[in-house]
């Protein structure tokens, strides 16, 4: 070992000391302790199901597939049904930062294999269907959503419409309960539309596209084209509270003439329906909030144009029309990890046409109507991701639009969801709604009764099915639906009841082309 002396040979072993202490303030300093960067997020997919494939890949594809046998016991003379239905989707998705534009081609294929298909009879029915989408986000608090939808497609009809009642050909479905409040966002954001403010009767998936398309018999084809145009301007300037404009302006009902030159919105009417939403989410605590909102919109009936006894075309038969308003606002509580309760209430203001006539057929003006409004949701998951139970319950109190009728009535509904999934990919699902329509207080002439919100026609639906569902890609389901409806009495006439039973098989896959 080298002697310290001879290096430093001015001094002596005392000097030692100082010099260590020299070098150890000259050391540099150790670099501050770093945080471990944070492991990059996954490219791969948000956790989902078949039924609510991930967000947003680059190219994507695949089909939903459902064979139905269908039987109406209420129309026992009437042969079971054996059709197909099959839809494909392609879709593409474009980024730029936070930014995106889409563009969706999901067309819907229905091939009846047996039963009564018509006189003459169908080989298929096909309806065109496309979506295209642009998410904007130019600061990090504010958003733009625009959406326009598309749905063509030919079905036949053998009778004009105005020859039977407008109420029975209402479609058995009522409200889409996908879409009804609490689907938009977590916390029940509630899309335009869905409480028949815009005028959208949406009938469940197995039923036809068109309320009217259902109940008629076939012979005649006739164009139908319905667009919707969406925009959502959304301003976060917290983390859980929101403000939000909806707007929205639907276009639903026959296009064009048919060969002999009869106006197709004879056979199905043509509805359009403005409609706007401003609503505000305001979480005081993350379990305590509130959501108040109000929307107003306007629907009108076109049926057309005719001939006159001198076979001169009459043109713009024109139809009824009607508005709704409406304000709620409900407490939003959130107990505890994907859970969200909502109650709330409000008041609704409506003009409706009438639905009596006088002795002469004189159509009377429209009439200006009052209901309360009531909302109630509870939605959530209790468990992990692959082994949990889903549960949807749901009712609400709201005013309801037909579409082919025209006319705006008070609705009573409620909903029940549930699924289960095992860790295995099992799982079981049901549902069950019932809906209500009620009184206004109105003349239905004869003997009907019409109080205010009594009880009139309902409709009621109820599904199960057990299935595998692997990850997001594939799932296979078997189950059966009922569905029931009632329609509300209209003077003497004795309603027509409708029932519905299918059993049916779905097949579901999709693929992420390229992420």
């Amino acid at each position: 070992m080298a002697d310290v002396t001879k290096v430093f040979p001015s001094g002596g072993r005392h000097q030692i000391l100082p010099v260590l202490v020299l070098l150890l303030m000259w050391t540099p300093a150790a670099a501050p302790a770093q945080d471990k960067p944070a492991p990059a997020k996954k490219s791969g997919v948000k956790a989902g199901s078949a039924e609510n494939p991930g967000k947003d890949p680059l190219f994507f594809m695949g089909f939903k597939n459902e064979a139905r046998i269908r039987t109406e016991p209420s129309k026992p003379e009437k042969e079971d049904t054996i059709e197909n239905d099959f839809r494909p989707k392609i879709g593409l998705n474009l980024k730029a930062g936070p930014h995106l534009f889409g563009l969706v081609y999901n067309p819907r294929l229905i091939t009846p294999f047996s039963g009564d298909k018509g006189n003459p009879p169908r080989d298929y029915v096909l309806t065109n269907r496309g979506e295209a989408k642009i998410r904007l986000r130019p600061v990090n608090t504010f958003r733009i959503e625009l959406k326009q939808q598309v749905d063509v497609g030919a079905r036949d009809f053998k009778n004009p419409a105005p020859a039977l009642d407008p109420d029975e050909l209402a479609a058995p479905g009522g409200e889409d309960e996908e879409s009804a409040a609490g689907a938009a966002e977590e916390g029940g954001g509630e899309e335009l539309g869905e409480d028949g403010v815009s005028g959208d009767d949406t009938p469940p998936d197995d039923l036809a596209a068109d309320p009217a398309v259902d109940a008629l018999p076939e012979i005649d084809t006739v164009l139908i084209l319905d667009a919707i145009t969406k925009a959502k301007l959304e301003l976060e300037p917290s983390k859980n509270n929101k403000l939000s404009l909806m707007l929205e302006f639907a276009r639903r009902g026959g296009m064009g003439s048919l060969p002999d030159g009869t106006d197709s919105n004879n056979l199905v009417p043509l509805v359009l329906s403005p409609a706007a939403r401003l609503e505000g989410l305001f979480m005081f605590t993350k379990m305590h909030g509130l959501r108040a909102g109000a929307q107003a919109g306007l629907n009108t009936v076109d049926y057309g144009s005719g001939l006159d006894e001198g076979e001169e075309e009459i043109e713009g038969f024109g139809g009824p029309s009607s508005w709704v308003t409406r304000a709620d606002a409900s407490y939003v509580l959130k107990p505890f990890a994907k859970n969200t309760i909502e109650l709330g209430g409000g008041a609704s203001l409506y003009s409706t046409p009438p639905k009596a006539f006088d002795e002469e057929d004189e159509v009377l003006e429209n009439q200006t109507l009052f209901i309360p409004v009531a909302l109630a949701l509870w939605k959530g998951q209790a468990g992990p991701s692959k082994h949990h139970v889903k549960y949807k319950l749901q009712g609400n109190l709201l005013p309801f639009f037909n579409r082919v009728a025209g006319d705006v009535l008070p609705r009573l509904s409620g909903a029940l969801e549930l699924k289960y999934l095992t860790p295995i990919g099992l799982f079981l699902k049901g549902a069950a709604s019932l809906a209500a329509d009620l009184g206004d207080g109105q003349d239905l002439g004869g003997e009907t009764s019409n109080g205010y919100l009594e009880p009139k026609g309902h409709q009621r639906m109820l599904s199960g099915g057990v299935g595998y569902e692997y990850q997001r890609w594939f799932s296979i389901e078997l189950g059966m639906r009922q569905l029931y409806r009632r329609p509300r009495q209209k003077g003497d006439k004795e309603p027509r009841i409708n029932e519905r039973l299918n059993f049916f098989t779905v097949l579901t896959f999709n693929w992420d082309v390229a992420r």
